[in-house]
């Protein structure tokens, strides 16, 4: 996508084609290639075959992305203050 914003052109001409076939041009950028047929089903498989989470499981889950929230917000404020920034 940076490369596409990098490539802007302020050019009310141009085609909707023509914005097509440039963003086709541009390539995959940093993507991979896409996973195959194969490693979709076996992963497709795999969710479905897993057990949903206890709520005692998922409570725990929650509480524990809320500290890393709080963490990176902390840290975050730091970095804030130590940059001049609040």
């Amino acid at each position: 996508m940076a490369a596409l914003r990098q490539d802007f052109r302020d050019d009310e001409e141009e085609t909707l084609d023509a914005l097509v076939a440039r963003i086709k041009a541009s390539g995959r950028g940093t993507l991979g290639p896409p996973p195959s047929q194969e490693a979709t089903n076996a992963y497709i498989a795999h969710v479905q075959a897993t057990p949903p989470l206890s709520e005692e499981e998922r409570l725990e889950t929650h509480r524990a992305w809320l500290e890393i929230r709080e963490e990176m917000r902390a840290r975050d404020r730091a970095d804030d203050v130590a940059e001049g920034r609040g």
